[in-house]
């Protein structure tokens, strides 16, 4: 029942809500009551994309020594998105699992952590990764300062963190090894610089770059990097082949996501 309070009504009347804002008049539809229907393929699509999120949640808590704090407000859902779609690919809708081959996650390659400062835009020249047998290298070519690396002003000099994380997914473990490389704020050219990693049969291996932009005082060294600048990105994703050993990697540390069917 609608009721007159002062030159508004308030309350229900027919198929409308009736409210106010302000000096304003509101008429909103009246809800319909009853449980709302779900359709099989909704609640496969909710389903795959909480599995995504899981194991998206995995990722970036394997990488977030490399990252820091300094991502954007929409990281998370864009990663998951992005997971979810490669999820979904790869999906068995009848049996559940999942066939996982190399390029799986190929779709993560080039995501920027914080959109605001995509990577590219400081680090012209980005590293090469190079996947074998049972080692992965990275390799940074030659840089031209400050042509293929742009330091923002008063800095002294940039860290390069140059990781690689090993995720699990079968029996819940994941692992991070990275390096560092540090750059002076110097017009010069730098050394060519590669590194090595080990992989690990069955698991996904993500490959990334963080850039920390250090300022010296008097004080000591400060780095700069905030929520709107921190060039951090994924160079390479990739599972490799095999299966996961569980002797392999049961000292490594122990993830909260739910162990998926592979095959």
């Amino acid at each position: 029942m609608a009721r007159i309070i002062g030159k508004f009504m308030k309350g229900v009347l027919g198929d409308s809500v009736l409210k106010t804002y302000g000096n304003m008049q509101i008429v909103q539809a009246r809800p319909v009551k009853g449980k709302s229907k779900r359709t099989e393929g909704m609640v496969k699509s909710s389903s795959l994309f909480g599995v995504a999120s899981n194991i998206a949640h995995e990722f970036r808590t394997g990488v977030s020594k490399l990252v820091t704090p300094f991502y954007d407000g929409t990281m998370i859902f864009r990663l998951n998105t992005e997971v979810a779609h490669s999820l979904r690919y790869a999906n068995n809708p009848e049996t559940g699992s999942f066939n996982l081959v190399a390029d799986s996650f190929s779709k993560l390659e080039g995501f920027d952590f914080n959109a605001k400062s995509p990577l590219v835009n400081t680090l012209v020249s980005l590293p090469q990764v190079e996947i074998g047998e049972h080692t992965l290298t990275v390799s940074l070519p030659a840089l031209e300062i400050p042509k293929n690396l742009k330091f923002p002003k008063d800095t002294k000099f940039c860290r390069m963190l140059i990781g690689r994380s090993l995720t699990d997914l079968t029996n819940k473990k994941r692992k991070i090894d990275f390096a560092t490389f540090d750059v002076l704020n110097k017009k010069g050219t730098t050394v060519p610089q590669s590194w090595e990693f080990e992989t690990e049969p069955g698991c996904v291996c993500i490959v990334m770059i963080s850039l920390q932009f250090i300022q010296s005082s008097l004080a000591g060294e400060t780095v700069i990097n905030s929520k709107t600048f921190n060039p951090a990105a994924i160079l390479k994703a990739v599972v490799s082949e095999g299966q996961a050993n569980k002797a392999n990697t049961k000292t490594w540390s122990t993830t909260l996501t739910k162990p998926i069917k592979l095959g």
